[in-house]
């Protein structure tokens, strides 16, 4: 028996895991490799795509040993075996359809749209072509009307925040009920599958962890608007210092900074209760 059986934590990307400068802490690899050794399951939940999470955080991945919430909540995902565990998929018309209200009503934003085996855009302009850099290689610029009917696990779009609540309005006044709609960070506008959501796949995570009827003790970790619901669907919320306000109002801890190693700090709290 270990001291950590029975523990689940899972945990966001940027602001969370990752620093300001969006590198990993190394204290936090640190305090993973004693946390699964001593049988705790590990994961985490974020708005990257599959290919993303192997591209950038290769260095984390020897300590996910539980099924990643990806895409912000459309996809379970076993970064194991390489392979989604459970996926939903918004409409492919409608987000077509957005991408072209974009080109006529908000050609400032950026917007890009995430599929199993890359990246698909209508076009690269500045606000999306740092998200690309790593991803050029599987990256297709087409017209909107040739955009292949296959699955895509989310829309992005990405610019300044006044703009992306214009967007957001028209949206649900044009296809309401078509999407689950939140902000990752302050500049990007995510869309997913309608009752998506991270804290819905937490409670499909629980199962999968679930060993011999002993439910886990499930900490949620996160910093932002995309992480609500799933602070809200554990058994203890936990956020970093950073993260904003109507987070940290939900959250029984707070031991760190993402700066400071918020997953470590939160290992260490555990160890002291156990």
């Amino acid at each position: 028996m270990g001291k950590f059986d029975h523990v689940v934590i899972v945990s966001d990307i940027d602001g969370t895991f990752l620093n300001r400068e969006k590198q990993i802490v190394p204290r936090n690899l640190a305090a993973l490799e004693s946390f699964v050794r001593e049988g705790g399951r590990f994961t985490f939940a974020s708005g990257r795509v599959p290919l993303n999470m192997v591209r950038t955080m290769s260095a984390a991945l020897p300590y996910v040993n539980a099924p990643a919430i990806l895409c912000n909540g459309c996809c379970l995902y076993d970064l194991t075996r390489m392979q989604e565990v459970e996926a939903y998929y918004p409409n492919c018309a409608v987000i077509k359809d957005i991408q072209r209200l974009c080109s006529v009503r908000y050609p400032a934003l950026g917007f890009r749209v995430s599929m199993p085996d890359g990246m698909l855009v209508e076009r690269i302009n500045a606000p999306i072509v740092g998200d690309l850099a790593k991803f050029l290689d599987v990256t297709t610029v087409l017209p909107v009307d040739d955009w292949p009917e296959r699955p895509y696990y989310k829309a992005v779009a990405r610019g300044e925040w006044a703009l992306l609540e214009a967007l957001r309005a028209e949206i649900e006044e044009r296809w309401p009920g078509y999407l689950a709609l939140s902000y990752s960070e302050c500049e990007f506008l995510e869309m997913l599958h309608a009752g998506c959501s991270k804290g819905v796949l937490l409670g499909r995570l629980r199962e999968y962890c679930t060993v011999d009827g002993i439910k886990p003790t499930v900490y949620a970790v996160g910093d932002y608007e995309n992480d609500y619901e799933m602070l809200l669907a554990a058994d203890v919320a936990v956020c970093p210092t950073n993260a904003m306000p109507m987070i940290r109002e939900i959250c029984q801890l707070s031991p760190a900074s993402n700066d400071e190693g918020v997953i470590a700090a939160l290992i260490e709290t555990l160890a002291a209760m156990s």
